[in-house]
This record gives structure tokens, C-alpha cells and sequence, in this order.
């Protein structure tokens, strides 16, 4: 009968999976003998161990107390659905196992969560003296024989340790994972110049010219490596044993490889056979180098041409053999926002896909950053007018004009936005034509006007003007 009830619990448990998801937080509750309600309760000279009816009840009353907190006050978010089981083993205490399913926004991440770290000893006061209380290991040893973690005159937990005089450095792969604006680029650079002031090489790669442009020495993946432009499985870098970028590669105590989540998978895979190959080291990934990554997965994915979604989904890095190589290291806190958290904090639903949505699918923005439309030509003054507020009082100002733009889906609504805003400028118009002309063409099947027409990604238009 107990195998029978326990099938069906179990089953219950898995209907609430089929129906809300797979569980956001696993939480655990254990009972603490020295809580202040246990120990008012004992007689002098009696233990905890000698109370186990005051034990029970007072856990009771705190395992009512936390579910009060979680499921009527949401401490952690709005639960919608839960299992919990309450464990009573001989040889311990009793304690309490959840597992909460979250809802839409309310669901979390583990990382976000997990912390090794000390709290704020003065913002979080409590939880700091809880941290050093029931966290720390010590003192023990000679300074306290008698502390919990001694066993056999020796810490279980090998404390106090030996420190190493200097760094030593045993390699791997790391994937620092970040919004924009949590301090990825501070990260790298610190890195780049601790690595280079102690006279070793650090190399410094991103996917993109513009994130490899604002990192010290900083070139593209594919320049750097020597990754072919048309990769496929099972590609190498195109440089040889007996060539600098080999030798500068076997120098490097760090690599460092930015918006590595927009890059195909297959880059990475080329850049980690050849680093085995030229290290000699075919068992490790890239050749026990130390190489950090580092993107943002909830931005740009690898472009394919005319791709389904799951053929994007298979170019990412994630789905790459190397993936569970990677230490996994997470930026949460936005330091380039943080005097407006309401905004930082809509910008990680947005991104993780946690923002509610209408029946139609689709995430409704905050009425006070829109800017109202009525399908006419005043629509875009009206935009101009609340990004640029009092343009002609500051065209001086240069921090005023780079701190303000205009984002646009197509070249052709930005030549037009370009065009209101010079006509909003003061001065005299300067119109120049460029000339075009097709190489290899005796024939002259593409003339002048056809190739005035054609507006290319990264070239300006036929006729600029400026003011």
C-alpha cells in the first residue's frame, strides 16, 4: 500500500509538470537546534537532542510560516504551482524539500540566485551575520579544537590552507555571460592589462570590428585565427605550424574572445582542433590554453542565410560539443543603468522572454517612453523633436548630439531621417555626388544612372549633403 500511495503522489507531481513546467526553484528548509525558540523552551541542563517534541513543533511552526511567505506573500514571486515533502531521518533533523514552479516574469535563474559572496554588512545587517554564522568554516585548528568541523584533530574541510606565492595557471575555457552594460568590456580589459603588466601575451579577439575596436590591441576572431570565411564542419584555421600567428598563439597565457555568442559554433570548433593540433595537446580543449568568451545569448544570433529558427539554434555556441567544457560565469548587475532599475530590470524580461504578452502574442511597451503615431508624415517630426529636445539650442554641445539617436530597421527610413535632420541644421547646404562606375564593362551594360540608384550596405547613398 505505501509503494501504491507513493506511485500515485509521484504521479501527481508529474501532472503539475505537464501542465505548468518543469520547476524554477528546488528549496530546502532544515531545522536549526539553536533557534531562539528551542533553546527559551529547554530545562538547564537538558540538549536539543533531549526535546525532539519542542524540535518538531517548532519547525512546524516556521515550515507554516515560510509557505505563508512564499504563497501568500510571493517572498520569491508569484507560485503557481508547488510539491513539498517533509523528511524526518533518525540520524538528523528534520527538514523540508520544495519544488516551486514560477510564473511568467517571476521565473528565475540559478544564477541569479547562488551567491558566494558576502552580503553588504551594512544595507543587509541580518543576512550578513547569517553568512559568517552558518557558511564559514572556522576558526578551528589550534585556535578551536572544538569547532563542528574538526574531526580527528584535523579539519574536515582542510582549513587553514596553504596559499600559493604567486598564480598558478592550469588552463580552461571560460564563457562569461552578460547583458549590456553589466561590465563585460571592464572585465576583459582588467584582464588584458593584469596579463600584460606582468610581461605575458594576451590576445584580445571579438566577432565584430566595432567590439574588437575598444579592447586594447583588440582584432577580429577572423583575422586573428585565420578562420575561413565559408566554415563548415571539421574546418582548421588557415595558419600554419611555422607561422607568427602560431607562434604568438603558443606564447599567449590568455585569449580572450568577445560576442563569441554570435559567432557559428563552427568558428569556435576550428579555432579548438587547430589549438590542439599546434600545442600537441590533442585531449584538451584548445590545447590547454586559458580562453575566455564572452557574450550575451539574448542579442544578435549567428546569421544564417535564409535559416530557420533551428538551423540559428544549431550555428549557436550552446549547441556545440565544447559547450559543457566551459566554466560558466554570469553578469547580472547592471552598472551602466543603475540609476534607473525600473528600466534595467524591464530590459532582462524583455531579453530572457519573461514579459507578459497579449492574446495576439506580442509585449505591449510602457505608454511614457512611446511616442504616439497617427499613420502621417508628422510622425517622424514628432520623434525627432522628443529624442533631439531643443536641438538649436545645442547644436554646440557635441555631448548633447552623441548621447541621442534615432534607430531605424532599413537604410532607406535612415536616409530619409538624415535628411529631416539636416534640414533642421543651420548653415548652408553642401550637396556632393559620388562616381560610379563597373568594372570590366566595355559594354557599358550597367550605366551611371542604374549604379546611382543602387544603395549597398556600407556605402553612403549617390548625393550627400551636409550642412
Amino acid at each position: 500500500q505505501y509503494g501504491s500511495y507513493m506511485k500515485r503522489r509521484y504521479m501527481d507531481a508529474m501532472a503539475l509538470i505537464q501542465k505548468y513546467g518543469k520547476p524554477d526553484v528546488f528549496l530546502t528548509m532544515t531545522s536549526n537546534p539553536k533557534w531562539d525558540e528551542i533553546t527559551r523552551g529547554l530545562e538547564p541542563s537538558q540538549t536539543p537532542q533531549d526535546r525532539p517534541d519542542l524540535v518538531v513543533r517548532v519547525f512546524r511552526a516556521k515550515l507554516e510560516d515560510l509557505k505563508k511567505q512564499l504563497f501568500e506573500k510571493h517572498i520569491l514571486g508569484k507560485v503557481i504551482a508547488h510539491v513539498y515533502v517533509v523528511e524526518f531521518q533518525k540520524r538528523g533533523l528534520s527538514h523540508a524539500h520544495f519544488l516551486l514552479i514560477m510564473s511568467g516574469r517571476y521565473k528565475l535563474t540559478s544564477d541569479r540566485i547562488v551567491s558566494a559572496e558576502f552580503p553588504d554588512k551594512k544595507k543587509y545587517a541580518e543576512l550578513y551575520n547569517m553568512v559568517v554564522k552558518h557558511m564559514m568554516c572556522g576558526p578551528c585548528g589550534r585556535l578551536n579544537g572544538r569547532c563542528q568541523c574538526m574531526r580527528d584533530g584535523k579539519c574536515r574541510n582542510n582549513y587553514p590552507r596553504e596559499f600559493n606565492p604567486t598564480t598558478f595557471a592550469q588552463g580552461g575555457v571560460f564563457f562569461v555571460d552578460g547583458p549590456g552594460g553589466t561590465g563585460k568590456t571592464f572585465l576583459y580589459r582588467a584582464l588584458l592589462a593584469t596579463v600584460r603588466g606582468k610581461g605575458d601575451i594576451a590576445v584580445a579577439t571579438a566577432t565584430s570590428g566595432v567590439a574588437a575596436s575598444i579592447m586594447p590591441r583588440g582584432r577580429t576572431a577572423h583575422s586573428r585565427f585565420k578562420i575561413p570565411l565559408n566554415i563548415e564542419e571539421g574546418s582548421y584555421c588557415s595558419f600554419t605550424k611555422q607561422s607568427g600567428t602560431t607562434k604568438l598563439l603558443q606564447m599567449a597565457s590568455l585569449i580572450i574572445w568577445d560576442e563569441a555568442s554570435m559567432t557559428k559554433r563552427q568558428a569556435v570548433e576550428a579555432l579548438d582542433m587547430s589549438m590542439r593540433d599546434i600545442m600537441g595537446c590533442p585531449h584538451s580543449p584548445f590545447g590547454g590554453k586559458t580562453i575566455v568568451f564572452g557574450g550575451d545569448f539574448s542579442q544578435v544570433h549567428p546569421v544564417i542565410r535564409k535559416g530557420t529558427r533551428s538551423q540559428i539554434t544549431d550555428a549557436t555556441l550552446r549547441r556545440s560539443s565544447l559547450w559543457d567544457c566551459m566554466v560558466q560565469l554570469k553578469l547580472v548587475r547592471n552598472m551602466r543603468a543603475q540609476s534607473d532599475a525600473w528600466f534595467v530590470d524591464y530590459l532582462l524580461r524583455f531579453g530572457n522572454g519573461t514579459e507578459e504578452v497579449n492574446k495576439e502574442g506580442l509585449i505591449g511597451l510602457p505608454l511614457d517612453i512611446c511616442v504616439s503615431c497617427k499613420g502621417n508624415e508628422t510622425d517622424l517630426e514628432r520623434l525627432i523633436d522628443t529624442v533631439f529636445l531643443n536641438l538649436n539650442d545645442n547644436l554646440t554641445d557635441p555631448n548633447y548630439i552623441t548621447c541621442r539617436a534615432v534607430l531605424s530597421t532599413q537604410n532607406e527610413f535612415v536616409d530619409r531621417i538624415n535628411m529631416k535632420m539636416i534640414e533642421r541644421f543651420r548653415g548652408d547646404v553642401m550637396t556632393y555626388h559620388n562616381f560610379d562606375r563597373a568594372e570590366d564593362d566595355p559594354h557599358n551594360n550597367y550605366p551611371p544612372e542604374f549604379l546611382n540608384s543602387l544603395t549597398p550596405n556600407g556605402l553612403p547613398p549617390h548625393v550627400l549633403k551636409l550642412r
